[in-house]
């Protein structure tokens, strides 16, 4: 997971604290989040403040109920201070995204990580 901060702070809804990785970003890096249960979703936020450098250069993602076993990656993409990821609605329990790009000036950052179910009625 690459902690220099707590992980909760990516989503503990107040976007005055964050998690960032201890190293400069570099391909490989990966932020999990279990939910606790098996839930539906289709959307995901990683949001930083506007002037932020520290969002994912690239990244994928990837579910899994059991947190061992992985999905073939859901979404791919290149990631911006509010980055927005839209997939085919999935179930699982734990996400995780994969940092696939680099910036040898900047940590990883999370300042808050929404995750929606955009279908539910």
């Amino acid at each position: 997971m690459y902690n220099g901060s707590e992980s909760e702070f990516a989503i503990d809804a107040n976007e005055s604290t964050e998690w960032y990785s201890i190293n400069k970003m570099k391909n490989g890096m990966w932020f999990r989040v279990d939910l606790g249960s098996v839930q539906d979703f289709d959307k995901i936020e990683l949001k930083n403040s506007p002037d932020s450098k520290n969002y994912p250069k690239s990244y994928e993602v990837y579910v899994s109920n059991n947190g061992v076993d992985w999905v073939n990656k859901i979404a791919n993409g290149t990631g911006s201070p509010v980055t927005i990821i839209n997939f085919t609605p999935r179930k699982a329990r734990y996400i995780r995204i994969v940092q696939t790009g680099k910036d040898k000036d900047n940590e990883w950052r999370i300042g808050e990580l929404y995750i929606y179910n955009t279908k539910a009625g």
